[in-house]
């Protein structure tokens, strides 16, 4: 955006593809699956993963001004470690 911030909708594609060229995940809750990429969050992808509290963060920041492109390699990576340890 005009602040050098990544919306959801941006950061949802953004971590999809990440996912998909890495590690060819098809990640539940990133993937378009037919809907616009702005249809869900991407904190959804671990909404029930992590605590309410941990979500909301996210989607707070998300909504409010965007998240940075550091917030958004902290995002990616919190969500593969996540993955990783199922």
């Amino acid at each position: 955006n005009n602040t050098a911030r990544v919306g959801p909708s941006s950061a949802r594609y953004a971590l999809h593809r990440l996912f998909i060229q890495r590690h060819g995940w098809q990640v539940k809750g990133l993937a378009a699956n037919g809907e616009t990429w702005d249809a869900v969050h991407p904190s959804m992808a671990f909404a029930d993963k992590v605590s309410s509290g941990v979500k909301a963060l996210f989607d707070d920041r998300l909504g409010s001004s965007g998240l940075s492109l550091h917030e958004l390699a902290v995002f990616a990576a919190t969500l593969e470690h996540l993955i990783h340890s199922e």
